[in-house]
C-alpha cells in the first residue's frame, strides 16, 4: 500500500493547480455538510453541492480556458460526489448515481447558459446581472434537474401518484435553486474580493463584522431549534431574523453581507435538521425554510448591489467632480441656447468672471471681436456635424486684457439628436503664443538690433523674386558697411559699439519702405533689398549715407562713422541671394577704395544694353 501513495501523488500531482484545489474545496465541504446531515433526507443534506459546483467551473474555466481539464473536473467530481453520497449520506447507490449525475447536468446547465448570455466572466454585481444569473444559472437549471431526478426515481421505484410527483418535484427544485442562490453569490464575491488588491481587510476578521456575523448565526441556530415552530407557520416566524440580514446588506460590503447570509442559512437548515422529530416535518420545515431564505437572498442581493452600485456611481462622481474642480483648463458648461451653467474655478482665474458673474451669462462677454462674424458660424456648423470643435481663439478678460486661448468645444445630444448641452475646455495659450513669437524673433530677427536675420532676408528674397518674374517688376539688393567702426570699437568697447549699432539701425530704418527688407548681415554690415532699379537703388543709398554722417550721441559720447554702399540689380548682377549678395559686396569695395562715403555699382554692362529699360 505504501508504494501505492507515491504513485496515486504523481497522478494527483499531473492537474493544474486550481483543479486541484477545487477538488479539494468540493470533497471536504461536502463531506462537512453529509457528516452533519448524517442519514437526514433534508435540504441540509444538498446545501453546497449545486452552488459550489457551479462556482468552481466558471472558475476553472475563466483561469484555464480549457474545455477539456473542465470535463476532467467534472469526471474527478462525479466520483467523489457519488462516493461521498453513498458513504457518509447512506443513499443507495443508484439513487446517489442518479442524484449526482443530474447534479452535474444542473452544473454543466447554469455554467453554459450563462456563457450563452455572456456572463460566464462577470460577476452578477448589477440589477440586470443579479436577474439573468438567478434564471439562468438558477432557476432554469434546477428545474431541469429536478425533474429530471423525480423522472428517474419513479423509473427506478415504480409509478407514483401526481401529488407525490409534484411534491418531490417541488422539494428538489426549491433544495437545488436555494443551494445555488445562497451559495454561488457568496463564493463568487469572496473570490473577487480575495483577488482584489486589498484582499480580506482588516474589517473582514476584526472590528464589528465577526461578532454581528457570529451573532447572526447563535441567533438562527436559537430560533430554529429551541421555538422551531411548525411548518406552516415557519416562513412568518422567520422574518424575525429579516432584520439582521437587512441591517448587514446596509452596513457591510456585498461579499460581506452574502457571507453572513450563506452562514445564517447553514445555520437554519442544521438546527432544523436537530430539532425536526420526523422526516416528514423535516421535509415540510424545510421547504418553508428555503422559501424564506430564498426570498432573503433576493433582498440582501439586490440592495447589496443597490449600494454597490451606488458606491461605484458616488466614487465616480466624486472622480468627475475633482477633475472639474482641480482642472487647470477653463471649463464651461452650457445649456443648448449658449447660458452659461456652469464654470470651475480655473475659468474665473484665466477670465477674471467670478463664477456667480458668469452663470446665467452668455459666453459672448469673452467676445474679442477679433474674430468675425463667419468664424463662429463655421464653429457652429463643425460643432452640429461633428459633434466638437477644436482650435484657438482670441477672448478678452474681465479687465479687458486680450489672451489667446486653446482647446475643445463639445456638444451633448439628447435622445431626439439636438445638442442638449455644450462643454468648453480651455487653456490659456498667451504664455505658449509668446514664447513662440520669441523662438520666431530669435529664428527670423537679429537680438541686437531686432532688424531681420539672414534666415528671414532669404524668406523675403524668394518672396520678391516671384514677384519679379510674375509683374516683370525690379528688386535691387544694397550691401551697406559702416565706415571706421572698428575703432570706435577698440577704443570705447563692444558696449558703445553695440548701443551705436542700435542707433545706426534707427536711422535707416526711417528710411526704408514697409515693401523693403532691411537686414543686419553681421558685425557692421547690412543689407537692404528694395524694390526698384539702379537708380532708385542709389538715390536710397546716398540717402542713407547722408542719415548716418550726423554725430551720434551714446550716452555723452560724440561718435562719428560713414557709410560705403554697393548695390545690385535682380537678373542683371545675379539670379540668386547668394550671387546678388557677392556682386554687392564686392561694389561695397570699390566704394571703400574710392575713398569711402560712396555708392558703387557692379552692373554687367552687356546685360545693361539687353535690358536698359530696367534701369
Amino acid at each position: 500500500m505504501s508504494k501505492d501513495v507515491p504513485c496515486m501523488q504523481r497522478w494527483y500531482a499531473h492537474f493544474p493547480g486550481v483543479i486541484r484545489v477545487w477538488l479539494c474545496i468540493y470533497v471536504t465541504v461536502t463531506s462537512f455538510q453529509y457528516l452533519i446531515s448524517g442519514e437526514h433526507f433534508s435540504l441540509l443534506t444538498f446545501f453546497f453541492n449545486g452552488g459550489l459546483l457551479l462556482v468552481a467551473l466558471l472558475d476553472i474555466a475563466r483561469r484555464l480556458e480549457s474545455t477539456r481539464l473542465l470535463v476532467i473536473f467534472t469526471i474527478l467530481v462525479f466520483g467523489s460526489d457519488w462516493l461521498l453520497k453513498t458513504v457518509l449520506a447512506g443513499q443507495p447507490i443508484i439513487a446517489s448515481l442518479t442524484m449526482t449525475s443530474t447534479l452535474i447536468l444542473q452544473g454543466w446547465l447554469g455554467y453554459l447558459f450563462l456563457c450563452f448570455a455572456g456572463l460566464n466572466r462577470d460577476l452578477p454585481d448589477t440589477q440586470k446581472k443579479v436577474i439573468w444569473f438567478s434564471w439562468a444559472a438558477a432557476l432554469f437549471p434546477a428545474l431541469i434537474s429536478s425533474f429530471l431526478v423525480v423522472l428517474l426515481s419513479l423509473y427506478l421505484n415504480g409509478p407514483a401518484d401526481w401529488k407525490t410527483f409534484g411534491n418531490d418535484f417541488l422539494w428538489w427544485s426549491v433544495s437545488r435553486f436555494t443551494s445555488i442562490a445562497l451559495v454561488a453569490p457568496a463564493i463568487l464575491f469572496l473570490i473577487e474580493q480575495y483577488e482584489s488588491d486589498s484582499g480580506f481587510s482588516d474589517e473582514f476578521f476584526d472590528g464589528h463584522f465577526p461578532l454581528f456575523a457570529f451573532g447572526a448565526v447563535i441567533a438562527a441556530l436559537v430560533f430554529f431549534s429551541v421555538a422551531n415552530p411548525p411548518g406552516p407557520e415557519l416562513p412568518s416566524y422567520s422574518y424575525f431574523l429579516l432584520p439582521v440580514l437587512l441591517v448587514a446588506s446596509v452596513r457591510y460590503p456585498l461579499y460581506q453581507s452574502l457571507f453572513v447570509l450563506l452562514l445564517v442559512g447553514l445555520a437554519s437548515y442544521t438546527a432544523d435538521a436537530i430539532a425536526s422529530s420526523s422526516p416528514d416535518e423535516l421535509r415540510e420545515s424545510g421547504l418553508a425554510l428555503a422559501v424564506f431564505l430564498c426570498i432573503s437572498s433576493a433582498v440582501v442581493w439586490h440592495m447589496g448591489v443597490l449600494d454597490r452600485e451606488r458606491s461605484h456611481s458616488l466614487a465616480y462622481l466624486k472622480q468627475v467632480a475633482e477633475v472639474f474642480q482641480h482642472s487647470q483648463e477653463s471649463i464651461i458648461i452650457a445649456d443648448s441656447k449658449g447660458t452659461i451653467l456652469n464654470v470651475n474655478p480655473a475659468f474665473t482665474r484665466i477670465t477674471g468672471y467670478a463664477r456667480g458673474e458668469a452663470v446665467g451669462n452668455n459666453p459672448r462677454i469673452l467676445n474679442s471681436g477679433k474674430q468675425n462674424r463667419h468664424f463662429y458660424e463655421d464653429l457652429f456648423k463643425q460643432l452640429r456635424a461633428k459633434g466638437f470643435w477644436s482650435g484657438q481663439f482670441w477672448n478678452k478678460r474681465k479687465n479687458g486684457e486680450y489672451y489667446l486661448q486653446r482647446g475643445t468645444i463639445s456638444a451633448v445630444f439628447a435622445d431626439n439628436g439636438k445638442p442638449e448641452h455644450y462643454i468648453s475646455i480651455m487653456e490659456d495659450a498667451s504664455i505658449y503664443n509668446e514664447a513662440e513669437e520669441r523662438i520666431q524673433t530669435l529664428a527670423n530677427y537679429d537680438p541686437l538690433t531686432g532688424l531681420p536675420n539672414r534666415v528671414l532676408l532669404k524668406e523675403r528674397f524668394s518672396e520678391a523674386f516671384v514677384h519679379a518674374r510674375e509683374t516683370r517688376g525690379v528688386w535691387s539688393l544694397l550691401f551697406i558697411d559702416l565706415d571706421d567702426f572698428k575703432q570706435v570699437n577698440d577704443a570705447l568697447g563692444h558696449y558703445y559699439g553695440d548701443e551705436l549699432l542700435k542707433a545706426v539701425c534707427e536711422r535707416l530704418k526711417l528710411h526704408v519702405r514697409k515693401a523693403d527688407t532691411l537686414c543686419r548681415f553681421g558685425g557692421d554690415e547690412f543689407i537692404l533689398l528694395m524694390q526698384g532699379g539702379a537708380k532708385e537703388a542709389g538715390q536710397l543709398a546716398r540717402q542713407l549715407i547722408d542719415a548716418i554722417k550726423p554725430v551720434f550721441d551714446i550716452e555723452g559720447a560724440q561718435l562719428h562713422v560713414g557709410a560705403s554702399v554697393g548695390v545690385a540689380v535682380l537678373f542683371l548682377d545675379g539670379d540668386t541671394l547668394g550671387e546678388l549678395i557677392q556682386a554687392a559686396d564686392t561694389a561695397m569695395y570699390h566704394a571703400k577704395n574710392e575713398g569711402r562715403g560712396r555708392v558703387s555699382f557692379l552692373l554687367n554692362p552687356c546685360k545693361i544694353r539687353c535690358s536698359s529699360g530696367l534701369l
